[in-house]
């Protein structure tokens, strides 16, 4: 599937200290489109609120769902589907997540969020502008059974899978603010009732007894109420009813005091009655509504199996001043067709799941009918139209997909008013598979009679997450990007001032292209590393298992050169873990190979010096005992390359120290044939290390007390520990280093303040050390940094979450200190919606440019990929200039050699020379792009210069022109070479208003006189100048120019040339 890869560009707000800063680049964006994928799921419920549809339930899959919930306007179009971007794969496409599947249920719209549990585990904050989730938490307890609206910063939550519990929940954190154990015993789905009056009193009805407490807590109990008689009931609903408070249990209503919970009526109601058949029984309270002095309340008959009694559609009226029934009817659903294949113990098994109300007082029931075995299990969707007045049945209608049939296993779970029109979802059975259903909504009027105006497909639509997975720089100026936008990877080539020079997109039917790494060889070619995975057969939206590996090699133009494909099976899996090109042509890309219980190493080298590339691969096991592997806390790989055959690797089991391995990967190798292990003393975990040279090196890590330590280490020798440096209590997340010092930057344990030390390489003593954001209430994230040694600046980027911002903010930042520590740039950027937000690499060009990038959670385009640049010049460069030479006088048809000379040279130098001739004017001259040019004027006063396109340092692209060269060709004449045409003279030349010709020969036997214009056309002509020697001809009337003479005889031709 071809995706486009949109780019919005905006500046970034931030603070900046700037001594050395020149110039920094808009932070550029990139996001996957919106697509329709499917319209399968089910839909479980949902509201009407600011003229809108929300749907709660599952989509992508009508038998294994993923939870969401859909915003749809008044057309039927759906607007958004929000859904959990875990599982896009763009944590890490080697490491599949757990994804939550299954429905959403309960649902709260308040002003620009909403809020929904998810399934049993999960609660959510969504964004009504994009369907971005903002937080995400799990559920204390399994079991929601109530969910309601506290106040403007809290919500209560209610779960009953063991006792009942009470948790206010924050609405800008999602953290639980406050819990309380109700019952400590049962399953409570629908046996309680709680409300949250207009006053923030809290009423929670529990067996036949309501109380009201004056505070959230529910430690301040104003009072409770019970039935005036003995007779058990359960409280199943509590509604405000102006000063008093309505009441609804298996078989009744009653209205309270609200002062002191005394009983004002009680009325109780026959729950279904329907005259001359039954007497009633009791029910569940489905859906209440007001209307002026009434009350309506649709029942769910609660018993299901036992006695054979009927189950319709129930709805009574009450007036809500005097608890008198104004009405108690009980509607069996017939069914439109009929079906008379329903056996008669099934035909009266119907169940109203929601009610609506039109602006003229009318009900409208939707729900099951016949077939089901309780209102959880669907039977045939059925809307039925009841008078608000005296309760009529007006009309009923079966909802299908052909009008024909009945869908068995079917129902409507959402009915709503809006705007003058009905609308209405559930879920419809498949007609060849009547086991699946597919969610749809239908929108129909409030007339008398049944007028639908569509049923249509809830197609639910998807964004996949887009990141920055890599950058490597290329050449002097250049940076190659390696994103991954939505289900594809894309390589991108681009100048330190954000120019795209190229870009090449890789994508995969049926399949998600998951970028790994990046390389750069020796300036003249890409190479890149991606990952094929399966879709999920359920979903076909989820990353399923790994498919292949794919090397690709691309040019400098982006020419692919070499593609090679490695499929893997289910029980493999390759996780990058560093990529790197040697001083002999090759890039290496190293991968952990999951294989059984031993640990291998799989290395894949891609040799690029053959004229076809070659690829092979070698395994090499670090143990033959189950070790687990401990990744690296950031990107920087515990191994290290060499020479050309040689790489060292670390190991840090859990209880073991490390040590170290060089591995060969070459069988022929000499010096280290296979592998051999030294240990590395006093580290307990070791975090990076770093080459020094051919066989020194530096290890990062912590002791066996949880220090940082850090040490050298030359393993030429026989004990190999040069020095070792402890530190305090923390983490070393990596190191970079000059010619001289290395840079180590490390996090505390509380992960709020970041320390950066500078130290010599040779001694390991501290020239300066640092600390940044020492905030409790901060949390620092994945961090990645870089050196730069030609402007001597240490850069690092991270991802800040600041707890005390309400919502907590998970934004990122950007620092670059000096050879001093002196902080020289400090950039940062709040984050719109948590999680996910992360810095993927910082990098660094040498004409001063600074790239960092990664992924942010957005709100209207969910998990976005960014990059930033950042220029940086000790002063102003100075522009560059051009000018040529070479000889401008030539003879007809001869050419000369002009030469460039470059003052102030820039970078990336790209030449085009251009040619001017008369009537013309200036023209690129094709495939003329070198610093020098071979040119053949064609005409007397023909003119060059060259256009001059240079990167000044890293602050933009400068286009130079240098001067001009005139051409004069040096024509003879008939005076100074009368041999040129063989005895006949012509002059003057150039001529003015008459042309001579003389010295004819009688012998030559001359014919005809032809004069030519420039452009081939003829000027005059054919003369015959037979037993002429000699002419005379008028040019006053010509242009100026270059002119043919073309003299015709019987022994020969003569050709000549002269300019007006």
């Amino acid at each position: 599937m071809n995706r486009l890869c949109l780019f919005f560009i905006f500046w970034l707000p931030s603070l900046i200290s700037v001594q050395q800063l020149h110039a920094q680049f808009p932070e550029t964006v990139f996001y996957d489109t919106v697509s329709k994928v499917s319209g399968e799921g089910r839909v479980s419920g949902g509201i009407v609120a600011d003229n809108h549809i929300y749907l709660t339930g599952g989509s992508f899959s009508d038998e294994w769902p993923l939870p969401s919930v859909t915003k749809l306007d008044t057309s039927g179009m759906v607007i958004w589907t929000a859904i959990d971007p875990s599982w896009t794969g763009q944590l890490s496409a080697s490491f599949p997540i757990h994804t939550i599947k299954g429905e959403s249920y309960f649902l709260i719209k308040d002003k620009s969020r909403l809020y929904t549990t998810v399934r049993n585990e999960r609660l959510w904050c969504i964004s009504d502008s994009g369907g971005g989730i903002i937080w995400d938490i799990p559920l204390p307890e399994a079991l929601p059974v109530k969910l309601i609206d506290y106040s403007e910063e809290q919500l209560i939550l209610l779960t009953g899978l063991s006792g009942l519990r009470y948790y206010l929940v924050n609405k800008a954190t999602g953290k639980i603010d406050y819990s309380k154990t109700l019952i400590n015993s049962g399953a409570y789905e629908f046996r309680f009732g709680i409300l949250v009056d207009s006053n923030r009193n809290v009423l929670i009805g529990l067996g036949d007894t309501v109380y009201k407490y004056r505070d959230r807590e529910l430690n301040d109990l104003s009072w409770k109420s019970a039935l005036p008689f003995s007779f058990p009931t359960t409280v199943r609903c509590i509604r405000a009813n102006g000063s008093e408070y309505l009441i609804g249990g298996s078989n009744y209503f009653r209205s309270i005091d609200s002062l002191n919970g005394n009983t004002q009526w009680y009325s109780e109601i026959p729950v279904g009655f329907v005259d001359g058949i039954q007497s009633g029984s009791t029910g569940i309270p489905q859906t209440i509504l007001f209307r002026d002095s009434l009350i309506y309340v649709s029942w769910i008959l609660e018993h299901v199996g036992g006695i054979d009694m009927r189950r319709s559609f129930a709805v009574s009226c009450i007036n809500r001043n005097t608890g008198h029934i104004r009405y108690n009817v009980s509607y069996d659903f017939v069914g439109i067709p009929p079906d008379p294949a329903v056996p008669s113990s099934q035909e009266e098994l119907d169940w109203p799941i929601d009610m609506a109300m039109d602006s003229t007082g009318n009900l409208y029931l939707t729900g099951s009918y016949d077939r089901s075995a309780g209102p959880s299990n669907p039977g045939n969707w059925g809307i039925m139209k009841i008078s608000g007045i005296n309760g009529d049945k007006l009309y009923e209608t079966t909802i299908t997909s052909d009008q024909l049939h009945r869908s068995n296993v079917s129902q409507g779970v959402f009915i709503g008013y809006l705007n003058g029109r009905m609308y209405a979802s559930g879920n419809l059975s498949k007609v060849v598979e009547p086991a699946q259903t597919s969610p749809r909504l239908v929108i129909f009027d409030t007339t008398d009679l049944y007028q639908q105006r569509s049923l249509s497909l809830i197609e639910y639509t998807i964004r996949y997450a887009s990141s920055l997975a890599g950058m490597v720089p290329f050449g002097e100026s250049k940076m190659a990007l390696l994103k991954m936008v939505g289900r594809s990877a894309v390589v991108e080539l681009r100048t330190g001032y954000n120019q795209l020079k190229w870009s090449k997109f890789f994508s995969s039917p049926g399949k998600f292209v998951a970028p790994h790494l990046i390389q750069s060889i020796k300036d003249t070619a890409i190479v890149v590393s991606l990952a094929l995975y399966d879709e999920e057969k359920n979903t076909r939206v989820i990353m399923g298992q790994p498919d292949s590996i794919v090397f690709i090699k691309l040019d400098v133009t982006g020419r692919l050169l070499l593609r090679q494909q490695f499929p893997f099976t289910e029980e493999e899996g390759l996780i990058p873990i560093q990529a790197y090109s040697d001083s002999f042509g090759k890039a290496n890309f190293i991968y952990r190979r999951n294989e059984y219980n031993p640990i291998l190493l799989t290395y894949l080298p891609y040799y690029v010096g053959y004229e076809l590339g070659g690829l092979a691969s070698r395994f090499v096991s670090l143990s033959g005992d189950p070790i687990p592997y401990q990744e690296p806390p950031i990107r920087r790989t515990i191994l290290n390359h060499y020479d050309k055959d040689t790489m060292v690797m670390f190991r840090s089991p859990e209880g073991v120290y490390p040590s170290s391995h060089f591995c060969s990967t070459s069988p022929n190798n000499i010096q280290y044939p296979g592998f051999y292990t030294k240990r590395v003393r006093n580290f307990k975990t070791i975090f990076s290390s770093l080459k020094t040279d051919s066989l020194s090196l530096l290890v990062l890590g912590s002791d066996s007390s949880g220090q940082r330590l850090i040490a050298k280490y030359d393993f030429r020798k026989e004990m190999p520990l040069i020095w070792n440096q402890p530190g305090s209590a923390g983490k070393i997340l990596a190191a970079d280093q000059g010619p001289h010092f290395i840079y180590t930057m490390g996090l505390n344990d509380e992960h709020n303040a970041i320390e950066i030390s500078k130290r010599q390489i040779s001694t390991g003593m501290s020239e300066w050390e640092v600390t940044h954001d020492a905030n409790p209430k901060t949390h620092i994230e994945t961090i990645d940094y870089r050196y730069d040694p030609v402007n001597r600046l240490f850069s690092y980027a991270g991802i800040l979450i600041d707890s005390s911002l309400t919502p907590v903010n998970e934004g990122y930042f950007y620092r670059t200190l000096d050879s001093t520590g002196q902080i020289q740039t400090y950039l940062t950027q709040p984050g719109e919606l948590p999680r996910y937000t992360k810095i993927k690499v910082v990098q660094t060009l040498p004409n001063g440019t600074h790239f960092y990038g990664g992924q942010l959670n957005k709100y209207e385009t969910g998990i976005t990929g960014f990059y930033n640049s950042i220029c940086f010049l000790g002063s102003p460069a100075a522009e560059p200039s051009l000018a040529i030479t070479g000889n401008t006088t030539v003879s007809p048809g001869a050419s000369s050699t002009i030469n460039s000379i470059i003052s102030n040279n820039g970078s990336d130098n790209e030449y085009q020379w251009q040619d001017s001739i008369p009537a013309i004017g200036w023209k690129n001259i094709a495939g003329a792009t070198a610093a020098s040019l071979t040119y053949a004027p064609q005409h007397n006063g023909d003119k060059l210069r060259c256009l001059l396109n240079s990167n000044i340092g890293c602050t933009g692209e400068h286009v130079a022109r240098s001067n001009t060269l005139v051409f004069s060709i040096n024509l003879p004449t008939a005076t100074s070479d009368p041999a040129y045409l063989s005895g006949i003279k012509m002059f003057p030349n150039p001529v003015t208003d008459m042309l001579y010709i003389d010295s004819l020969q009688l012998s030559d036997q001359w014919q005809t006189l032809e004069i030519l214009g420039a452009d081939g056309h003829l000027v005059m002509g054919p003369l015959f100048i037979k037993n002429k020697q000699q002419l005379r001809i008028a040019t006053y009337g010509w242009n100026r120019g270059l002119y043919f003479i073309i003299l015709r005889g019987k022994k020969r031709n003569v050709y000549s040339r002269v300019i007006r």
